[in-house]
């Protein structure tokens, strides 16, 4: 065996959310199976009241080292902590159903069996599994079970075939351990790190829901609109909702933005000076009665984020321009000749995707931006602001599946309380990794 010291030691933890604790087993020998972390004792039965059908023993230890082998065959060790162990003791008896749910060796399912009662042991030396015969370090977890199957008492227990308990725990890397390899994955590209952490949720519900969820990462489009030629979609998209007066009200409304103003920009123009910030653009539309005479841009310089490693180190979007664009630059749009960024709500309807990831809705991310989203989809099935995408293009404006990271398990910056602040800007890095990343269905924009 390979020499335990230069072996990797990962913490394993598990989801109360996505129901990992599966069951305890009755078995005659520790296992351990690739799929499923069979977390067994070593010890056997100590105690067994033969006239109450009862056994007692170990569920878990804490901080046990177990060998497993990763994809590539090597050698690494696992280990619950005592928080984890005292976790799944928790997990187990909140859900009922595990109470009677067991097997034999993890694969003969038996009924009969009852576990009844559990406990932490808190003080070795004089906790009620010493006065029972075990030596048990602190934090282990004891489990009674009531026989009341008489095969398995007879032929069982009472030979003593089984020997144990053991529990069936889908174990999976700390989230430290997950952020630094996913980090080491992407090659050093935030949003790809952020994606690959979205498609790990998203294969862990579709597993739990038996569906096939395949979203994709929608990015900003510049790179899709360089691509295009004019009649391609994105094209078409930003000449519709710029036709006239009309198609642009259409989209205002979809945004839950009033006209009076009209300072919102569909898309926003680039400066000659390689501008290009959403966030550093102001501008304003102007029209000559139906039709759109022109849009004037402003870029000015404007603050971004805090570092918190470095507050002098402040992201900037550095810029000052003034310009106008005329409204048949858009209405007949060219990105080689305009460049611009096209609003959120406008270049999803180029996404093929049939659900939606959203960052937090009700605390980081504003409602109306997936009020938006999904209006312009509504909006668009009656030909409002962009017509015919159905037949020119082939898009069903169906309202993709909804899905939300709760605000309450997100990775937020510590102190600025954003998600919006790269991981390069947050001294410990760990502060991101104590709350899991959960998801939820929202139901009401579904």
């Amino acid at each position: 065996m390979e020499d335990n010291k230069e072996v990797k030691l990962i913490e394993w933890e598990m989801d109360e959310v996505l129901g990992e604790l599966r069951r305890i087993s009755l078995v005659s020998d520790p296992a351990v199976e690739v799929d499923f972390m069979l977390f067994s004792s070593e010890l056997k039965f100590q105690t067994i009241d033969k006239e109450k059908r009862v056994v007692t023993g170990v569920a878990m230890i804490p901080d046990m080292k177990i060998p497993r082998r990763d994809d590539n065959g090597g050698l690494y060790y696992g280990f619950f902590s005592k928080e984890t162990v005292e976790k799944a003791a928790q997990i187990f008896f909140k859900k009922g159903s595990n109470t009677n749910n067991t097997n034999l060796e993890h694969e003969f399912e038996v009924d009969g069996v009852n576990f009844y009662e559990s406990w932490i042991v808190k003080n070795p030396n004089m906790d009620k599994a010493k006065d029972l015969g075990f030596s048990v370090p602190e934090g282990t977890w004891m489990v009674s079970a009531k026989i009341d199957n008489d095969v398995i008492w007879e032929n069982y227990i009472k030979t003593g075939l089984i020997r144990g308990f053991s529990v069936e725990i889908k174990a999976k890397e700390s989230e430290v351990e997950l952020i630094k390899n996913q980090i080491e994955n992407t090659n050093g590209s935030y949003m790809d790190f952020v994606d690959s952490m979205k498609y790990i949720q998203i294969e862990k519900i579709a597993e739990t829901l038996g569906l096939s969820l395949e979203i994709s990462a929608l990015r900003m489009p510049i790179t899709t609109l360089q691509a295009e030629i004019k009649d391609d979609l994105l094209h078409y998209i930003i000449r519709e909702t710029h036709r006239d007066y009309e198609s642009i009200s259409q989209a205002y409304n979809c945004m839950r933005r009033s006209m009076k103003k009209r300072t919102t920009l569909l898309t926003v123009p680039h400066s000659q000076r390689s501008y290009g910030s959403k966030r550093a653009a102001r501008g304003k539309l102007h029209f000559n009665d139906q039709k759109l005479k022109s849009i004037s841009v402003k870029y000015k310089t404007t603050k971004l984020y805090p570092n918190e490693i470095d507050p002098g180190d402040v992201s900037i979007a550095k810029c000052e321009d003034r310009f106008t664009v005329k409204g048949e630059e858009l209405a007949d749009y060219r990105f080689s000749e305009t460049p611009s960024s096209p609003q959120f709500f406008l270049y999803s309807l180029a996404s093929p995707e049939n659900a939606v990831l959203w960052h937090g809705i009700g605390a980081f991310a504003a409602p109306k931006l997936l009020q938006s989203y999904v209006s312009i989809r509504e909006s668009c099935r009656i030909g409002q602001p962009v017509r015919n995408l159905d037949q020119k293009y082939g898009l069903w404006m169906e309202i993709p599946l909804q899905l939300n990271l709760i605000p309450e398990h997100m990775w937020i910056h510590p102190v600025y309380r954003n998600i919006d602040s790269s991981i390069g800007c947050v001294e410990k890095i760990e502060d991101l990794t104590r709350r899991g990343m959960k998801i939820e269905k929202l139901a009401l924009y579904a």
